[in-house]
């Protein structure tokens, strides 16, 4: 997200310099004029509201909120600027600032779709395009809710079928604080590295956070599932025999 708003800086920076070829008038800055009180407290104002939002109402982890708010509080300032402009500068400057304004919020808005779309995935996109079933060794099941208890799958049908419940799962990236119910470790059968493993922690409220492991590196991300399927029928059913 950070790289997306350097470059959307860098463009609206560029778009600045070009409108303010096409200005004419007196004064360059409302400083300059009578306006310069208004403009002051203007901005003490807006920045005042801005800080509150942040430490009271705007949930600063969801990227999606905190693009919209930029791009209110870029509309705002710039739509204030071109009115101290409109009322107290003779000329065209407040034209230009204009289009700045709608520039801005049209980058913002294409960089918050761009965002949007990229935290949609699968589970069979994560996971299970990047295993071999067949190969998998053996996977370590916790069970955390109704009482500990643990099992380990080794036979090839039931891991299939434990997967299979899984695959049609879909995502989108989220943060969740939730409490796990299951803990998930998939040892080998991996197609990149034979000695990587995937941990699946599912939670409650239908979050799930996967981490993949290999010799180099560890990732995980947080998901929330957003589509209706039984990807607990196999593990909550009688076949399974849990060991306390």
């Amino acid at each position: 997200m950070y790289i997306l708003l350097s470059i959307m800086g860098i463009f609206i920076a560029l778009i600045n310099k070009l409108t303010d070829r096409f200005v004419t008038g007196e004064f360059e800055n409302v400083s300059e004029s009578d306006g310069k009180l208004v403009e002051i407290w203007g901005y003490i104002i807006i920045i005042g509201t801005v800080i509150l939002l942040i430490f009271t109402v705007v949930d600063i982890s969801d990227d999606r909120t905190m693009m919209w708010f930029f791009a209110t509080v870029k509309a705002t300032i710039l739509g204030f600027q071109a009115w101290t402009e409109w009322k107290y500068l003779e000329g065209t400057k407040h034209i230009a600032t204009f289009l700045l304004m709608v520039v801005s919020v049209i980058t913002f808005l294409g960089i918050t779709d761009v965002l949007e779309q990229r935290k949609y995935t699968s589970f069979e996109e994560v996971v299970y395009e990047k295993l071999e079933v067949s190969e998998i060794e053996k996977v370590d099941i916790t069970k955390h809710s109704g009482g500990a208890a643990w099992l380990t799958l080794k036979d090839t049908a039931q891991i299939e079928r434990l997967l299979a419940d899984f695959k049609d799962i879909e995502f989108k990236e989220g943060y969740n604080y939730e409490s796990s119910r299951y803990t998930i470790t998939i040892y080998g059968g991996h197609n990149k590295a034979s000695n990587s493993t995937f941990t699946l922690l599912l939670k409650e409220e239908g979050f799930m956070t996967i981490r993949e492991s290999t010799e180099n590196s560890n990732k995980y991300k947080e998901y929330v599932i957003i589509n209706e399927v039984n990807y607990l029928e196999f593990l909550e059913s009688e076949e399974l025999e849990w060991k306390q």
